[in-house]
């Protein structure tokens, strides 16, 4: 007769204590080679100066789902886009936490707010971009601050593994916001720059109550996205 495991080591799903624990340090094995192949690649791109600690490394191997080959050429993406003139170095320029430009930018209820998650375990956020007044912050700014607000959003474990939502609410945006967005050549940097240089998978954009003249805007992003992707 078989011998049954005892009740106290078994989960709700029915998989032992001592199996899961098993099963939790392969996994953990398998980050540490994985962080170390990626960080043995990096030591041997001089060119690429960024961060080299577990945490950081760790963000672009779970996005890309622990493929060495693919994480390897966001982090490269993620470094030129930032520091090298083929890139906009200039909207990664990040001012000091206190510097007056944060302050504003935190105070205008346009702030990115994460709303929780989804059953899947996505991270959710709301953009409410209708309340940016582009007479107090400029358009460069803008982008400045909302780049700073990912990089900190995108240290959450759970962006990393499941991805996040975007909810973009355009109640009463004015055609002078959207038309700082009609520039082709930025329309493309922008979106070239979220797709290629931040370690996230974006599983869904939802634009709410967008007025009809967003068609012009949505019809240059999927432009510039086919474009990126060739």
């Amino acid at each position: 007769m078989a011998e049954r495991c005892p009740t106290s080591e078994l989960h709700a799903d029915g998989a032992s204590s001592a199996a899961r624990e098993d099963h939790h340090q392969d996994d953990v094995q398998r980050y540490r080679e994985s962080i170390a192949s990626l960080r043995m690649w990096l030591d041997s791109m001089p060119h690429l100066i960024c961060r080299d600690d577990d945490d950081f490394l760790l963000r672009f191997l779970r996005v890309a789902k622990m493929d060495l080959e693919r994480a390897q050429m966001m982090l490269d993406n993620y470094v030129t886009i930032r520091k090298s003139s083929r890139g906009s170095p200039h909207w990664f320029d990040y001012p000091a936490l206190d510097d007056e430009r944060v302050l504003r930018y935190l105070e205008q209820p346009f702030v990115h707010l994460h709303l929780g998650y989804k059953a899947s375990g996505e991270a959710v956020y709301l953009s409410a971009l209708q309340y940016w007044d582009p007479d107090l912050m400029p358009f460069d700014q803008l982008v400045t601050t909302l780049y700073m607000t990912a990089d900190v959003a995108l240290v959450d474990p759970h962006s990393q593994t499941s991805g996040v939502t975007v909810i973009v609410d355009m109640n009463q945006i004015s055609k002078k916001q959207l038309k700082l967005f009609e520039n082709r050549k930025t329309l493309f940097s922008l979106l070239r720059n979220w797709q290629d240089a931040f370690p996230v998978r974006v599983k869904s954009v939802i634009y709410l109550n967008e007025p009809l003249y967003f068609d012009v805007i949505y019809a240059f992003i999927k432009s510039a996205r086919c474009s990126s992707r060739s």
